[in-house]
C-alpha cells in the first residue's frame, strides 16, 4: 500500500516495489490508503506523512491498532527530517523513516533489508502469539490486544466488548473419537467463527478473533456502539453452529454458548471484563434457549452463592450434617412394600432444608 498526495512520488514509489515482487496499490489520501489496507492487508505500507484527510501518522497509529498489522513495516516518506519528525514518525509505530529527497537508486533494496527482518519478526511472532492449530491469535495475543483496545477506547469515549464462546459437548468429542478428531473439528470451527466476523472491521469498527484456550474464543469489538455490535456477532456466530460439523462422514453439533461483557461499563480493566464475560457464558449454558447472555452484576452474585453453598455443603459432609432417608415403594397389585429410595437430606444451620 502506498500512499503520497504527489503522483511523481506515488509512481515512484510504486517502481520501488515492484522491483522487490510487490504488487503496489497507490492512493494519493490516507483514509483510501488506510480503507485498502484493511480490506486487503499489506506485505508493506510506504506513507508520506502530510496528505489530505488523514496524514501519515494517523495512518500509522490506526494500523498498528489492528492486530494484522502489529508488525507489518510501515516506512513513513516525508521532507522533514528535524529529530522531531522523525520521533513522531516512531512513536506512531513506523517500522522505518525515509527522507526526500529519495535516493530512488538505493530505496528498492531498503525495502528488501526492511521486509527481510520483518519476515523473521513474523516467524518468531507467529511462536509465540498464535495458535498453531488454528492460525488464530491465541491467548497472550488476545490480552495483548485487549490492553491496546481497551486504551484506545479510553481516550476516543468507545466502547470495546468481549465476546466469549466455549463450545457444548466438545469434551465429548474427543473422548469418543479421540484428540486427532477434535483437532479437526476445531479448526473447522476456527474457520466458521473468521467467517461470523468478515465484513464487521472497517476504519471505524475493530473486530479480532482469538482460540483463548482448549475449546474456549474470544472476539473483541471496538466500537462507539459494542454491544450492539457483539450481538450481531454472537447471532451470526450462532447461525452459523446450525449446520453440523462435517468430518469424515461423521456429523458433529457442538453449538457454542455465549457471553458478552463491555468495556468499561462491566468492568475498567481486561481481567475483570474478561471474567464478566466468562461468567455470561456460564449463565448462556445453564439453558437460555438464545445461548447467549449479557452480563448483569446479578450473574456474579449468583455464581458467589452458588460457589458459597459448594463450600458448605463439603463441610456438611466433612461434618456428618447429611442424612439418609428412604423413602418406601409399595406394589400397587397387593399394596405390599417392593423397595425404597434412598434420599439424601441437608439442614443448614443458615438456610434451613435444603433440596
Amino acid at each position: 500500500i502506498i500512499a503520497d498526495d504527489e503522483e511523481t512520488g506515488r509512481l515512484l514509489l510504486a517502481e520501488a516495489a515492484e522491483q522487490v515482487g510487490l504488487a503496489p496499490l497507490t492512493f494519493d489520501n490516507g483514509t483510501s490508503a488506510l480503507e485498502a489496507a484493511l480490506s486487503y492487508g499489506a506485505a508493506i505500507v510506504l506513507l508520506d506523512v502530510e496528505m489530505p484527510g488523514l496524514d501519515g501518522y494517523a495512518v500509522c497509529r490506526r494500523l498498528r491498532d489492528d492486530p494484522r498489522f502489529t508488525i507489518t513495516p510501515i516506512v513513513m516518506v516525508t521532507g522533514h527530517e528535524d529529530s522531531t519528525a522523525i520521533s513522531l514518525a516512531f512513536e506512531a509505530g513506523a517500522t522505518d523513516f525515509v527522507s526526500k529527497p529519495v535516493n530512488w537508486a538505493l530505496l528498492p533494496r531498503r525495502l528488501e533489508y526492511v521486509l527481510r527482518n520483518s519476515a523473521a519478526a513474523e516467524r518468531i511472532e507467529r511462536l509465540a502469539y498464535f495458535d498453531p492449530l488454528t492460525g488464530l491469535p491465541n491467548r497472550q495475543c488476545c490480552l495483548d490486544t485487549a490492553e491496546r483496545e481497551f486504551a484506545a477506547a479510553s481516550h476516543t469515549g468507545e466502547r470495546v466488548a468481549v465476546v466469549y464462546l466455549d463450545l457444548n459437548s466438545f469434551k465429548r468429542i474427543n473422548d469418543t473419537f479421540g484428540h486427532s478428531v477434535g483437532d479437526a473439528v476445531l479448526q473447522t470451527v476456527a474457520g466458521k467463527l473468521a467467517r461470523s466476523i468478515e465484513g464487521l472491521a472497517d476504519v471505524r469498527t475493530h473486530v479480532s478473533l482469538a482460540r483463548f484456550g482448549g475449546d474456549e474464543f474470544v472476539i473483541l469489538a471496538r466500537h462507539r456502539e459494542a454491544q450492539a455490535i457483539a450481538l450481531r456477532i454472537a447471532e451470526r456466530c450462532r447461525a452459523a453452529f446450525k449446520a453440523p460439523i462435517l468430518h469424515d462422514g461423521l456429523e458433529f453439533y457442538s453449538a457454542p454458548s455465549i457471553g458478552i461483557a463491555v468495556y468499561p461499563h462491566d468492568g475498567e480493566d481486561v481481567a475483570t471484563v474478561l471474567k464478566h464475560a466468562d461468567t455470561a457464558m456460564y449463565q448462556a449454558k445453564t439453558g437460555n434457549a438464545a445461548q447467549i447472555a449479557v452480563y448483569a452484576p446479578a450473574m456474579s452474585s449468583r455464581l458467589r452463592d452458588w460457589l458459597e453453598l459448594e463450600a458448605r455443603l463439603r463441610r456438611a459432609v466433612q461434618e456428618d450434617r447429611v442424612r439418609l432417608l428412604f423413602q418406601p415403594k409399595f406394589r400397587i397389585e397387593d399394596r405390599r412394600l417392593a423397595g425404597v429410595e434412598a434420599l439424601l437430606r441437608w439442614c443448614d444451620p443458615e438456610h434451613g432444608e435444603i433440596s
